[in-house]
């Protein structure tokens, strides 16, 4: 197995425990958020190019969060983002964040049709954020081509 496949499992393992996390505890370690980025650094490598990446996720996410005072989203998103950015860039990362607004909303709308949560219960975000971060990692160059963009 060679290294770049050892870190990418390390990665899986830990944004799965991060999506778990929060989704049993709407809560988000940070520590093993700091562990996600340096597996993503070990991978990506250090450079100013995945930056681009870190301000689009860090620009949206935690725009939601400032405008709604911390009551739309809590901070440990904002964390997600900004790692999820490094890793995918700019332009996965809007894929990524596009494809978790849809999923969390989906299910959402699932849990609310299904009795299990009210319109204004709160939906841990980070489990979405990770899927879509995922989602983007694989397929996010062809959703990107599949909708006209060029690449």
């Amino acid at each position: 197995m060679s290294g770049q496949t050892i870190l990418l499992f390390g990665i899986l393992w830990v944004t799965t425990i991060i999506a778990v996390m929060d989704w049993e505890t709407k809560l988000v370690s940070e520590a093993i958020v700091i562990t996600w980025a340096v597996l993503v650094l070990m991978s990506v490598g250090l450079s100013l190019s995945p930056l681009v990446g870190v301000v689009t996720g860090v620009g949206i996410i935690g725009g939601i969060w400032a405008a709604t005072k911390g009551k739309a989203m809590g901070f440990g998103d904002v964390e997600i983002a900004a790692v999820m950015g490094y890793w995918l860039g700019w332009q996965n990362t809007l894929v990524g964040l596009w494809l978790a607004f849809v999923t969390g909303a989906i299910v959402g709308v699932y849990q609310i049709i299904k009795g299990k949560k009210k319109l204004k219960s709160e939906i841990a975000f980070g489990p979405f954020l990770v899927i879509g971060a995922w989602m983007a990692y694989f397929w996010g160059d062809t959703i990107i081509r599949w909708m006209g963009f060029p690449y």
